[in-house]
């Protein structure tokens, strides 16, 4: 609530296929009450590029309507095996 820099910490558990370009759009938007909100910024990856970051963590900068930077999305990606 109210931070200049929210840290999140929910996972997101996808399935994730080498031999297929999966691609992902993060939106900030700046939910005030009620409806009414503001777009932040966005940015789009692929899956891949996500899981081949160095030590999986991958950073881009957040742009909306053609401005330019409008902040700074980080994310901590962990490869786990499914299993039975």
């Amino acid at each position: 609530m109210n931070q200049l820099n929210p840290d999140f910490k929910t996972s997101i558990t996808l399935a994730y296929f080498f031999e297929k370009v999966q691609n992902l759009k993060f939106e900030m938007i700046d939910v005030d009450n009620g409806n009414n909100h503001d777009i932040i910024g966005e940015v789009e990856v692929s899956l891949g590029s996500l899981m081949g970051a160095p030590r999986q963590l991958w950073q881009k900068d957040l742009t909306y309507n053609g401005q330019g930077k409008r902040g700074q999305l980080i994310v901590r990606t962990e490869a786990i095996q499914e299993t039975n």
